[in-house]
């Protein structure tokens, strides 16, 4: 049984090949650099304007993470299957020897690889403000988790939504328009 589910995440083609397209160095250092410089402007005025003792910082980088995970992993999953199916891609995956556990899984982790490597990068401000008293450990931990796992009920949604509906084709382009 652990070596079926090493083979999940070890021979993931789908999986590489985000993290491949993803994780190139232009991209994430211009993200990383974005992310670390608000992280830094949120700790500057969390001492300037003393809101480390009442969470305004902890909320602060609590709702950067969850903008990062939550809103920006859940696009880049809807958008990396959106356009799978466009380029016809997806029918291929379907006839390839891969299992459906591992092109969910492919998509699921692969597609929102950037994202969760900006959401680390907030981790340390926020033991930061556990270091300074709000919230204590348990209640990052908490909070933590709930954020994982609604960010991960999001990307899940992103994934059946993206594979249930087609795609607009044609001059309709927005999502909020009913073509």
């Amino acid at each position: 049984m652990s070596g079926d589910s090493d083979a999940l995440w070890l021979d993931n083609p789908i999986f590489f090949k985000h993290v491949r397209s993803r994780l190139r160095r232009p991209l994430l250092a211009t993200s990383l650099v974005i992310t670390l410089s608000l992280c830094l402007c949120i700790a500057w005025g969390g001492f300037e304007l003393d809101t480390y003792q009442t969470g305004g910082a902890f909320g602060a980088f609590y709702a950067l993470g969850a903008v990062i995970l939550g809103f920006m992993g859940t696009s880049q999953i809807s958008a990396s299957v959106a356009s799978a199916r466009t380029s016809g891609i997806m029918d291929f995956h379907r006839v390839s020897p891969l299992s459906p556990t591992e092109l969910v899984l492919g998509f699921f982790f692969g597609a929102p690889v950037r994202e969760y490597l900006l959401f680390a990068c907030t981790l340390p401000f926020l033991f930061l403000c556990v270091a300074m008293g709000t919230p204590d450990f348990r209640g990052l931990v908490q909070l933590l988790m709930v954020l994982l796992s609604t960010s991960w009920v999001l990307h899940g949604l992103a994934l059946v939504c993206s594979l249930i509906f087609r795609r607009p084709v044609g001059g309709c382009t927005s999502a909020f328009a009913f073509c």
